[in-house]
């Protein structure tokens, strides 16, 4: 817990990846800002907040940041009685993950005692004014630094009323929701960046062509011939900014983000996969029984000469997979894991998809939990764990392409340098050609 600023307490959890939840002290009534989705330190200073006045009211700004782990809300509810709030359109979501009694603003968004406004953009926005000095708690929806600026707000939904607000109001500081160690604690605003700021959100102000993902997502039917550029199209449910700068540094794909993940809507998956080149799927939890279409036209796909890399970190990969999802056993199917190898990982030669991953290389991936894969008779293994089991297959399918994969990385907590890095831009080398 640390005085960050005059009236601005600050509670942290991670050690990488660090959230944060800000406790505003004011004469109206302390409010907390809460943006620690996994739980956050204030609960080791309940005394110390409670010598400060404590919490009249909790705020989150999406309802990703409601706490999913050790009742959270609750126990700030039973020791200040403070309620939850939050946008009516996140309710149904963190009534799931909380029982801590609610209260709801709309579209319009929230004023308290004239010093402190929820502004709606898709993700609430919070501005709190004290003794002259003006705080932004933007969560996900504006980030940047100095000339770098970005907005976000869910361009389905028609916010600019309320993102001009933020054109109107002053602002000194800005404190995120999430940081990385090479983060500072809080941008001070100065002319230069106040002005980088102000424009993007002009920018944002300003209509723009709808891109794929919004297309899909608004349940458009999209065809091929918008995506001909003359680079291959990768679609996928889950790029990082690591990620997708690592692929982007090949040259080889345009990247398009699914609508839903590979949990969305099938029309949705399968308008994807008909405009896909390559196609990467990470933690599939789509609900399709064994004999769903989709996997006659997943195989399809890679027959007719479409590229597919799957991603499972789990050690218990989704069972549907398993079930349903064994679609190319000549590659490879699922295994079901029995021991605990630990987190080192070794490079097979003798395959192109390992690139210049040198052979009997070794490196360690973090969220590695155990998984192995069963090579088919076509399937080659690009990298086996601790035990010798295949983590890694590749083969190919009619005119396609296809890997399977057990193990993966987070931007933060795994990034994807040295050997790992080799065998991840192998193989989305090999998929491309």
């Amino acid at each position: 817990m640390n005085e960050i600023l005059p009236g601005v307490y600050r509670f942290s959890k991670g050690k990488n990846s660090r959230s944060h939840c800000y406790l505003l002290v004011r004469p109206q009534g302390n409010l907390l800002i809460c943006q620690a989705n996994q739980g956050s330190s204030v609960v080791d200073f309940l005394d110390e907040v409670e010598g400060l006045g404590g919490i009249t009211q909790q705020f989150v700004p999406h309802r990703w940041e409601a706490a999913s782990r050790g009742r959270l809300h609750e126990l700030l509810y039973e020791r200040f009685g403070c309620t939850l709030s939050f946008h009516e359109r996140d309710r149904k979501r963190i009534e799931k993950k909380t029982e801590c009694p609610v209260s709801e603003f709309g579209d319009e968004g929230l004023e308290l005692g004239g010093d402190f406004h929820a502004i709606d953009m898709g993700h609430t926005v919070f501005h709190w004014s004290y003794r002259g000095k003006h705080f932004l708690f933007p969560g996900h929806a504006v980030k940047g630094h100095d000339e770098e600026w970005r907005v976000q707000m869910d361009p389905l939904l028609d916010r600019s009323s309320q993102l001009a607000r933020l054109l109107e109001l002053p602002v000194d500081y800005l404190l995120p929701g999430h940081t990385s160690p090479d983060d500072d604690d809080y941008h001070t605003f100065t002319d230069r960046s106040l002005k980088a700021y102000h424009q993007a959100i002009r920018e944002s102000l300003t209509p723009a062509e709808k891109s794929i993902y919004i297309r899909l997502r608004l349940g458009e039917r999209v065809e091929a011939e918008p995506l001909s550029t003359g680079t291959s199209s990768l679609f996928t449910n889950y790029v990082t900014t690591h990620l997708n700068t690592l692929i982007e540094e090949l040259g080889l794909f345009a990247i398009h983000r699914m609508p839903g993940g590979a949990a969305g809507k099938i029309d949705i998956l399968l308008n994807s996969l008909e405009l896909a080149d390559t196609f990467f799927f990470c933690g599939f939890r789509r609900e399709f029984g064994p004999q769903h279409k989709f996997w006659d036209v997943l195989r399809q796909y890679v027959e007719e000469g479409g590229t597919l890399f799957i991603s499972d970190a789990h050690r218990q990969v989704n069972p549907r997979w398993i079930a349903g999802g064994q679609t190319f056993p000549e590659i490879a199917v699922w295994g079901h894991p029995t021991e605990d190898p630990g987190k080192e990982l070794t490079i097979c030669e003798g395959h192109p998809a390992t690139g210049d991953a040198p052979g009997e290389a070794r490196f360690e991936s973090s969220l590695y939990d155990g998984g192995s894969l069963e090579p088919g008779d076509q399937g080659a293994v690009l990298a086996r764990n601790a035990s010798g089991r295949p983590v890694a297959v590749a083969g190919e399918v009619g005119k396609g392409r296809v890997v399977f994969g057990c193990f993966f990385f987070h931007t933060l907590r795994d990034p994807a340098q040295g050997t790992k890095r080799q065998l991840l831009q192998g193989i989305f080398r090999w998929l491309a050609k």
